[in-house]
């Protein structure tokens, strides 16, 4: 048997190794640069597509709601509670109109809550206690209409009333027998409204009225703190309010037919040019599709980032419904860019999504939380 030197064994080896090494790195790359057009298409609503990183750029300008500023004074818990993922059931077909329909009020009150649900760290609150044992109830239910007809608070304020013999929280002060505690809370700001000078001014005033007309004592704010407070959870609003978005592409054009029915066994309902889906327990809508724009063949699933909390899973049954979509108008689910989201890909989106709901926790805003569900809201 010939012999073999070391030095030529050692060559094979480092060849081998070499060899092995570039495979890697060339693999490395690629997945690499796979996982960046993912996250590069991950925009802002001014970017059609995605969920953008705004924060990473300039996270030190992002305000930090402080989580303790969830319990008030009165209150023994933070009032908030766990948010169901389930969908509401679709809607059923609207019945004939009466000769002489009856238009439901704009306010509808929520009967039997057994605790006041405020948030000073973004909302402005004031509490009214008696001077003596109740409130005079004629004059609290006037002033009350009055503060809700109010145009310039329309949308932002709220006034709950503690029903001192039923032991119940309202919106209003039509129900009450006796009242003993009154709460005036204005939401600072949410994705549409900021509170400026004459609005807080005017909350202000109702307050301070209320409290007169009431004979009862009351927390004393300052409305330059007012407008600073909704300057702050403005850039909170700013920096998170993300939608993650995908294309359906189909294989030919998508008509109004086809996208309506596909749509509607999803559980949207058209608003205006886009359908939306609404999650129980959310006001605002969730999830959107977007009829095509400028190809016939595609169209936009989004869901809010804010809206949902991590441990819903959301992304799970974001992707459930695109594949739904997909499966019913022969389709399918790619990024920005028209490239198929695989497991890979989807794994990167994940993580990117994870990144997020951890730092809107770290600033006080939890995904999905009352609070988020409040700011992140529209009029």
């Amino acid at each position: 048997m010939p012999n073999i030197e070391p030095l030529y064994i050692a060559v094979v080896i480092a060849v081998v190794v070499g060899v092995v090494a570039y495979l890697r790195w060339k693999k490395d790359t690629h997945d690499r640069r796979v996982g960046e057009v993912v996250r590069d298409k991950m925009g802002g609503r001014d970017k059609p597509n995605a969920l953008a990183d705004a924060v990473s750029a300039d996270e030190e300008a992002v305000p930090t709601l402080n989580a303790a500023d969830e319990v008030p004074a009165g209150l023994d818990e933070p009032p908030e509670g766990p948010v169901s993922l389930q969908p509401e059931p679709a809607p059923e077909p609207a019945p004939a109109p009466a000769p002489t329909p009856v238009p439901e009020p704009e306010r509808k009150p929520v009967l039997r809550r057994r605790r006041a649900e405020v948030d000073p760290a973004v909302e402005a609150v004031v509490n009214i206690t008696p001077l003596e044992k109740t409130f005079d109830m004629k004059d609290l239910r006037q002033i009350v209409a009055d503060i809700y007809a109010e145009p310039l608070l329309k949308g932002l304020v709220r006034v709950q009333c503690f029903d001192s013999v039923s032991r119940v929280w309202y919106d209003d002060a039509d129900r009450l027998s006796e009242c003993s505690q009154v709460y005036l809370s204005m939401l600072l700001a949410n994705r549409t409204r900021c509170v400026d000078q004459p609005t807080a001014s005017k909350f202000l005033i109702y307050a301070e009225q209320l409290a007169i007309a009431l004979r009862g004592e009351s927390d004393s704010l300052d409305y330059r703190e007012l407008i600073s407070e909704a300057e702050r959870i403005k850039r909170v609003i700013e920096a998170f309010d993300k939608r993650l978005s995908v294309k359906i592409v189909a294989a030919k054009d998508i008509t109004d037919e086809e996208l309506d029915a596909a749509a509607t066994a999803c559980g949207f309902v058209k608003e205006g040019e886009k359908y939306e889906k609404y999650v129980a327990g959310i006001k605002a809508p969730v999830f959107h599709i977007l009829p095509p724009q400028t190809l016939g063949n595609e169209i936009e699933l989004s869901f809010d980032v804010p809206l949902l909390p991590p441990a819903a899973d959301p992304l799970s049954t974001f992707f459930a419904m695109a594949n739904d979509l997909c499966c019913r108008i022969d389709a399918v689910m790619t990024d920005a860019s028209g490239n198929p989201i695989g497991p890979r890909e989807a794994s990167r989106i994940a993580a990117a999504l994870k990144s997020m709901h951890t730092t809107m926790a770290e600033h006080g805003v939890p995904a999905g939380s009352r609070r988020a569900c409040l700011i992140f809201s529209a009029d």
